[in-house]
């Protein structure tokens, strides 16, 4: 389980170092594109921090729902089926 948590960490860390590899570039070509002052400008640089704050929280949120599959998912599995071991051992006499 150790060694899984440390895969899903690095792909985790992985996917925020895209978004903001991804987002600096358009950083990158907007001021190409605009230049540093003017409405324009101001109008680029928030929709600039809405999408790399949404990127952030989209893969934040894609890496917590893989987290609860693998690993708290895992564990209920592994719950059910002790609790069918129980019932099973519990039917045969000692």
């Amino acid at each position: 389980m150790n060694k899984s948590y440390k895969i899903w960490k690095n792909e985790f860390k992985q996917s925020i170092k895209n978004v903001f590899k991804y987002t600096f570039v358009i950083f990158i070509l907007g001021l190409i594109f605009f230049g540093i002052g003017g409405i324009k400008a101001l109008s680029f640089y928030l929709l600039f921090l809405v999408c790399l704050s949404f990127g952030i929280i989209r893969e934040i949120e894609k890496k917590i729902q893989v987290f609860i599959n693998v690993f708290i998912e895992k564990k209920i599995i592994t719950k059910e089926e002790l609790l069918t071991y129980k019932v099973k051992t519990k039917d045969i006499p000692k």
